[in-house]
């Protein structure tokens, strides 16, 4: 699944996504690498599962992001780098 497959407002694509994330609720994270040239990262879970990122425009200010929910921290990454922010809400 793609990060463009990924962005859909309609529910039964929504209810497919969920899914596949409940699939890695609970699952033992084996791996997390983050590649040197990119910063693209790439976290492998028990039972073979895998998520990967990838740089769609190499130019762009931020290619992914991950954020905790109960701490407001966010890290970003884009080719440029990885950046650690605090923010409530992404912009």
């Amino acid at each position: 699944m793609g990060s463009r497959q990924a962005q859909t407002e309609e529910r039964d694509a929504h209810a497919a996504l969920n899914v596949l994330v409940e699939r890695l609720v609970g699952r033992q994270i084996e791996r997390v690498s983050v590649e040197d040239l990119t910063n693209d990262i790439d976290v492998r879970f028990s039972g073979g599962y895998w998520v990967r990122t990838f740089v769609s425009d190499p130019l762009a200010e931020e290619d992914w992001y991950l954020r905790d929910c109960e701490s407001s921290v966010v890290v970003t990454a884009s080719a440029k780098g990885l950046r650690v922010d605090t923010r409530e809400e992404r912009p």
